[in-house]
C-alpha cells in the first residue's frame, strides 16, 4: 500500500446564518438599519453559523422560496463531506466519511459559533473580515462511526474580545477580490451558487414576492412579504453584491485536548489539523450562503 501522510476531507454546501448587518449593532435582535431583518413570527437574529440547521429551526425561520428550492434540489442546504484525497482505494475508511454532516458547535462559555465583528472591535465590517468564534469542528454524529471533533482554542482560552488582534489573526477571514476577470467577484463562488446575473436573481425574487403578495389572504403574511420586498428595493446594489462575496480562512486547528476520533484508523491526535475554507454567495433575503473547504487529517506513519 502507498505510504500515507495525510487525508484531505473535502466538504461543501449551503449554510444558514441569520446575521445582523452594519450599521446595526451586533446584538440588534430584529434588524433596524442593516439589510437583514427578522420578520414577525421569526426568532431573533442570532448570528449563528448553522451548517446543518435543524428542521425545527428551519420551519420557523427559513423563508420561501428557500424550502421549495431545497425540495426541488436547486439548493443543497447542509454542509456535507463530498470526497477525500486519497480515496477509499488507498484509505479504506474514507468511504464511510462521504455524505457525513460537517458542523460548527457551540461552546458552553463562548456561546454559538458566529462571524464575530462586534462593530469593528474584533473584525472589520468594511472589509468583511470577521473572526469565527468559537471554532469547534465536528464531522459525523457522536453516536455514530466515523466521527471526529476538534476545537481550536484561543490563547489562555480567553474571550476573543479580551485578546489583542494578533492573538486571533489566523481566525479572521480575508476577502477574496478574485483575479479581476469577473466584475461580480471570484468565479469559484459564482459557479458554486450558479448565479451569473445578480440583478436578475433579485429581480426574479422581487417578482415572486409581488406574486405572493397578490395571493396572500392573511394581512400579516402580506406585510411580511412587503417588508422583504422593501428591503431588496431599498438596499439595491448592496444586497445584490453580497452574492459575489467570498471570504477565505486558513489556519491550524491546534486542539489542546487532542480532539476525538472514532471509526477512522491512524489519525494523528497530537499534530495540528490544517483547515482551509471559504464562505460566500450570501443571499441577504433568505440569509443563506455557500461554504466549501478541506480539512487535512495528518496520519501516523504505518
Amino acid at each position: 500500500m502507498t505510504e500515507r501522510k495525510a487525508l484531505d476531507v473535502n466538504f461543501e454546501g449551503y449554510f444558514l446564518c441569520r446575521l445582523t448587518t452594519d450599521p446595526d449593532p451586533t446584538d440588534e435582535p430584529r434588524g433596524v438599519s442593516g439589510y437583514t431583518l427578522a420578520l414577525a413570527g421569526e426568532a431573533n437574529l442570532d448570528n449563528w453559523i448553522q451548517l446543518n440547521p435543524s428542521e425545527e429551526y428551519l420551519k420557523r425561520n427559513f423563508r420561501e422560496p428557500g424550502p421549495t428550492l431545497v425540495k426541488k434540489g436547486d439548493i443543497n442546504l447542509g454542509v456535507k463531506v463530498t470526497g477525500t484525497t486519497p480515496g477509499p482505494d488507498v484509505y479504506p475508511d474514507a468511504a464511510k466519511l462521504i455524505g457525513l454532516p460537517v458542523n460548527l458547535l457551540p461552546d458552553p462559555d463562548a456561546g454559538l459559533p458566529k462571524f464575530d465583528g462586534r462593530n469593528d472591535i474584533v473584525g472589520s465590517d468594511d472589509n468583511i473580515a470577521f473572526a469565527i468564534d468559537p471554532f469547534i469542528l465536528e464531522i459525523g454524529d457522536p453516536n455514530g462511526s466515523p466521527w471526529l471533533r476538534r476545537q481550536d482554542y484561543l490563547p489562555g482560552n480567553e474571550p476573543i474580545w479580551r485578546l489583542p488582534p494578533e492573538a486571533y489573526a489566523d481566525r479572521v477571514g480575508h476577502l477574496d477580490p478574485g483575479d479581476g476577470s469577473n466584475p461580480l467577484g471570484p468565479l469559484e463562488v459564482i459557479e458554486a451558487i450558479g448565479v451569473y446575473d445578480f440583478y436578475a436573481y433579485f429581480r426574479d425574487r422581487s417578482r415572486w414576492l409581488h406574486d405572493q403578495m397578490a395571493r396572500a389572504q392573511n394581512p400579516d403574511e402580506a406585510e411580511q412579504l412587503r417588508t422583504r420586498l422593501n428591503a431588496i428595493d431599498f438596499f439595491g446594489s448592496r444586497i445584490r453584491s453580497r452574492l459575489g462575496l467570498k471570504c477565505d480562512w486558513k489556519f491550524n486547528i491546534d486542539g489542546g485536548d487532542g480532539g476525538k476520533v472514532a471509526g477512522l484508523s491512524g489519525i494523528d491526535l497530537q499534530a495540528p489539523w490544517p483547515i482551509r475554507f471559504w464562505f460566500g454567495g450570501f443571499d441577504g433575503d433568505l440569509m443563506i450562503g455557500y461554504m466549501r473547504g478541506t480539512l487535512t487529517l495528518p496520519l501516523l506513519t504505518p
